[in-house]
C-alpha cells in the first residue's frame, strides 16, 4: 500500500532540496516511514519495545529544523499530522476513532469510503456493514504502537490500527492467503483521496 501510494504522489510534493517546480505543493511534504524493532526481546515494557520509533523520535527531537522553518523548531515540530498504519489487509480489517481531537480527519476518511462503496450500488444498510472506518471511539492511550514516542513529544497522531486485531495476527495463518485485496485496495484509495484533499486544502 505504501509503495503504491508513494508512486501515486511522487510528483505531488517537492523534495526538501527542490523548492519550486510545477504541480507540487511548496508548503507540505509527505514522508513514508517503515519502522522496525517494535517487538520486545524479553517482556514488553517502555524500554523493551518500539526500538525503531523510539530511536527516530529521539533523533528528530534533537535535530534542528531548517532555518526557513523558524528559530527554536526541531524536526518533530514540522510534523503536522502523523498517520499510523498497522495490521491492515485481512477481510476483518476495520478501524475505530482513537483521537477525538482529530475527529474531522477520521470523519473525512469515513466519508470517502462511503462514497467509494456507494458507487458499487450498495444500499445504505449494506454500506454501513461493509465500512472499514467504523463509528466507535476508543481512547488512544490504550494503544501501544510505534506512534507512542511521537505522541509523547506532542505530535498529532491519526492512528489507523486495525481494531480488533486480525484473527490471523501472530498465527501461522498470517500469510498471503489472508489478504483481502479488494478491501485493502479500497482502504488505499481512501487514504490517497485523504492525502490529496489534505494537501490541496485552502486553510
Amino acid at each position: 500500500m505504501l509503495l503504491k501510494m508513494s508512486e501515486t504522489f511522487k510528483d505531488s510534493f517537492r523534495e526538501s532540496s527542490n523548492v519550486g517546480g510545477e504541480n507540487v505543493n511548496s508548503s507540505l511534504g509527505l514522508s513514508f516511514i517503515f519502522f522496525d524493532g517494535e517487538e520486545a526481546f524479553v517482556q514488553w515494557s517502555p524500554t523493551d519495545s518500539l526500538y525503531g520509533s523510539r530511536h527516530l523520535a529521539a533523533k528528530w527531537d534533537k535535530r534542528p529544523a531548517p532555518p526557513e522553518c523558524g528559530n527554536g523548531k526541531n524536526e518533530l515540530s514540522r510534523i503536522e499530522l502523523f498517520i499510523l498504519l498497522d495490521l491492515i489487509g485481512t477481510t476483518d480489517t476495520s478501524f475505530v476513532m482513537y483521537n477525538r481531537q482529530l475527529k474531522h480527519h477520521y470523519n473525512a476518511l469515513q466519508k470517502y469510503e462511503r462514497s467509494h462503496l456507494s458507487k458499487s450500488g450498495l444500499s445504505s444498510a449494506q454500506i454501513g456493514r461493509e465500512l472499514a472506518f467504523k463509528g466507535r471511539h476508543i481512547p488512544l492511550d490504550m494503544i501501544e504502537d510505534d506512534h507512542v514516542p511521537f505522541k509523547q513529544r506532542g505530535v498529532p497522531i491519526l492512528s489507523l490500527l486495525a481494531h480488533p486485531f486480525p484473527r490471523v495476527w501472530h498465527t501461522i495463518d498470517d500469510n498471503y492467503e489472508a489478504i483481502d485485496f479488494a478491501r485493502t485496495r479500497r482502504i488505499m484509495h481512501v487514504l490517497e483521496e485523504f492525502v490529496t484533499n489534505y494537501s490541496t486544502r485552502s486553510d
